[in-house]
């Protein structure tokens, strides 16, 4: 992570996205599961499922 987690301004969500080599923005999975608290990263798999029904 760089220095935008010191910015109070972003949210958490902006805080922890990432950019790959083209430039596109990204969120980790672990980041992302940390950030909604689940306990267990294997239960980021039904969010995952469910957000790819609303793309």
């Amino acid at each position: 992570m760089d220095d935008k987690l010191n910015n109070s301004n972003q949210t958490i969500f902006e805080q922890i996205k990432e950019y790959d080599k083209n430039g596109n923005e990204y969120w980790g999975g672990r980041k992302l599961a940390k950030v909604l608290e689940y306990s267990d990263f294997r239960n980021l798999y039904l969010l995952r499922r469910i957000f790819f029904c609303y793309i």
